[in-house]
């Protein structure tokens, strides 16, 4: 992979390539992990969101790269328990204030698992929230897996890809050459 100095950091430079794909159809992958070159054992799901829409593509991933998604810095296991810790909190004070506002007329049990339903939305948004958050804290080596391949953009009729290993870019196009639409060197 190639890098290059601009105003003191260091950038890697990879490779965007944008295939005709549309739902359900699929694409050719190297036999090898898009990481690290080495025979793939597994997969990492790429997914972008857009509105209501997820496109989700899996791209090969070596066993040791796959460990590697799964491994857990101290800080960021930290916010992954303090996210557990602060959901229950915001569960049982969301159930209080519920009951509170929920109409009198109601009986107290469907009251109360009213307001626990609404609560566990409640405590689950803030569960996900650390859980987002967390990854900030992730390991260098687990950022590297992660960027190793990224979905950059969907539309109904293509996807773009962005690879930071030139090679396997460069494989990934060979095998896909009837479904190229174009590619562009990213820095």
């Amino acid at each position: 992979m190639q890098t290059r100095q601009t105003n003191g950091t260091t950038s890697a430079m990879g490779q965007r390539v944008k295939v005709e794909v549309q739902p359900g159809e699929t694409l050719r992958f190297p036999p090898r992990c898009v990481n690290c070159g080495n025979e793939a054992a597994g997969a990492m799901r790429l997914h972008k969101r857009r509105g209501r829409v997820t496109r989700e593509i899996d791209a090969p991933l070596c066993a040791d790269c796959r460990h590697e998604l799964q491994r857990l810095s101290g800080e960021e296991e930290r916010w992954r328990r303090m996210g557990w810790f602060f959901g229950a909190l915001a569960f049982v004070l969301a159930v209080i204030v519920f009951l509170l506002l929920l109409p009198g007329w109601l009986a107290f049990m469907p009251r109360l698992l009213l307001a626990a339903i609404l609560a566990g939305s409640v405590g689950m948004l803030v569960v996900v929230y650390f859980r987002r958050n967390s990854v900030k804290y992730a390991r260098p080596e687990k950022h590297a897996v992660r960027n190793a391949a990224q979905l950059h953009d969907f539309s109904w009729r293509a996807t773009t890809f962005e690879f930071e290993n030139e090679a396997f870019a460069r494989e990934f196009v060979e095998l896909n050459r009837e479904k190229l639409i174009e590619t562009e060197n990213r820095d």
